[in-house]
């Protein structure tokens, strides 16, 4: 007679422990790879001096501080998402008709391109005396190493916590303290030092408190349900947060950024014409040309961003067909124009925040080259914060689901 096993307690203990278990795994499997270096048959490859590009290719889970299999990072695949979406948008395509399995096929040769480019650039910012076999050799061996961090970064997404961006998440946190302590070991050898570290530790603290009250803030809509009680209707609502964008469009702006910076430098090498190396030069976060594009850019993204993560038209097509509404709003495209004026308001308010907070630091350090170490801080907090909160809401919502289960048996 075989003994028939014991069913296990769909707990919420039990649905976390092996989430944790699988991202600890893949975090360990993504150190090993980062700590692994590209060989070069005994020569030794020296990083030039770029630290706004450094930190943010920490930011996309990449480093070029040493030449490893995994100095590559997210980057190709984060910019692959955003030019996806505008090649999307651009209707004679017809890209927004292609099944899932020819739209992954096309975005994976999106992503080698743009894998191909970083990796070259890459290449072109260490200083190595090897022949041109081995530099291709690097260049594939990048390659191989990104595309290995985009699958871990999918395994996470699956059967993690904090989803594909935890590595991002990861790197950042490591980056950020190695920065802060080489720039207050930098500020304390100068005179007025310690005033200064004064302020920087404020400002992070004042940073702090505004991404808190930013990603906890939001506009409610009032919301009537017909198949609620009117004593529960009063609770119903439609949020729309301040700080829409979040993190997010930091991270795709400084991936974007990242691949222009790259194709510049590529160009540049191969065709050393005087005004394309000014050019190159020009677009670099340390020149006000450069961080006046990156101020541009993240604008766009960030309000973009705001549009992505709340669909008007979907949120109006839902009430439509659920019977709910708007108070003294009609059904359908009126509640789509209606959700779309405070979409749109709350996106430019978070975008003009982000853009000041990760933007505008950039100018110091196009004023002041001594201290570029720490311009880009400011938004990788930000996005250091609006991940841990993404991850803070994942537990919520699962510890939402089993407070309900008690009450279904």
């Amino acid at each position: 007679m075989r003994l028939r096993k014991k069913p296990k307690k769909d707990t919420l203990i039990n649905f976390f422990v092996p989430k944790f278990l699988w991202t600890m795994f893949i975090l360990i499997t993504y150190m090993i790879g980062s700590a692994i270096p590209i060989p070069l048959g005994g020569t030794m490859a020296e990083a030039k001096s770029n630290y706004v590009l450094q930190l943010a290719s920490n930011a996309t889970g990449g480093d070029i501080s040493n030449l490893t299999l995994l100095s590559l990072g997210l980057g190709p695949w984060m910019s692959s998402m955003i030019i996806w979406q505008v090649l999307v948008m651009i209707k004679p395509l017809g890209l927004g008709s292609l099944s899932e399995r020819e739209s992954g096929y096309l975005r994976n040769i999106l992503i080698l391109f743009l894998s191909i480019v970083q990796s070259i650039g890459i290449v072109l910012s260490f200083k190595m005396n090897v022949d041109y076999e081995t530099k291709v050799g690097v260049v594939i061996m990048l390659i191989a190493g990104g595309f290995f961090t985009v699958w871990l970064a999918y395994l996470n997404a699956a059967k993690g916590v904090g989803g594909s961006m935890l590595i991002m998440l990861f790197k950042m946190i490591t980056g950020v303290e190695q920065q802060l302590g080489e720039t207050f070991k930098m500020l304390s050898k100068i005179s007025n030092g310690k005033w200064i570290m004064v302020l920087v530790a404020l400002a992070i603290l004042i940073l702090v408190i505004m991404s808190v009250i930013m990603e906890r803030s939001e506009y409610r809509i009032p919301v009537t349900r017909v198949m609620i009680n009117n004593d529960l209707n009063k609770d119903s609502y439609i949020p729309i947060k301040v700080n829409n964008g979040g993190g997010m469009a930091i991270m795709f702006a400084m991936s974007l950024f990242m691949i222009v910076n790259y194709l510049l430098q590529i160009i540049a090498h191969h065709f050393p014409v005087g005004f394309l190396k000014t050019f190159a030069k020009g677009v670099s976060m340390y020149s006000f040309a450069g961080a006046t594009l990156y101020v541009i850019v993240l604008f766009a993204l960030a309000i973009m961003f705001g549009f992505v993560n709340i669909d008007a038209g979907q949120i109006a097509e839902g009430l439509r067909n659920s019977g709910d509404y708007i108070k003294n709003v009609k059904p359908g495209k009126d509640t789509k124009r209606y959700l779309t004026k405070y979409v749109a308001f709350f996106s430019i308010v978070g975008s003009i925040y982000i853009t000041l907070v990760a933007g505008g630091p950039l100018y110091i350090g196009a004023i002041q080259p001594k201290y570029a170490k720490v311009v880009m801080i400011p938004g990788i907090a930000m996005m250091c914060f609006g991940m841990i909160f993404n991850v803070q809401e994942q537990i919520r919502a699962a510890k939402s689901l089993y407070s309900y289960k008690k009450w279904i048996k």
